[in-house]
């Protein structure tokens, strides 16, 4: 297989939209956790934020063509 060396899975570069939403988003999440930027809807949620962005660069590493 082309993307597999030995069994393990080599990561391929994100897209540059999803690189682009991860990037602000993990910003945003970790701005608002550190109450750098006061947005208080969205305070109870900084760490969801920021695991959303994390997950979308994962699936984004992951999947090619996303």
């Amino acid at each position: 297989m082309r993307h597999q060396r030995h069994g393990h899975h080599i990561p391929n570069a994100p897209s540059r939209p999803i690189w682009v939403i991860s990037l602000i988003l993990g910003l945003l999440g970790v701005l608002v956790q550190y109450r750098v930027i006061a947005v208080p809807s969205l305070q109870p949620h900084a760490f969801l934020i920021e695991l959303i962005a994390f997950v979308l660069l994962v699936i984004g590493t992951t999947f090619r063509g996303i």
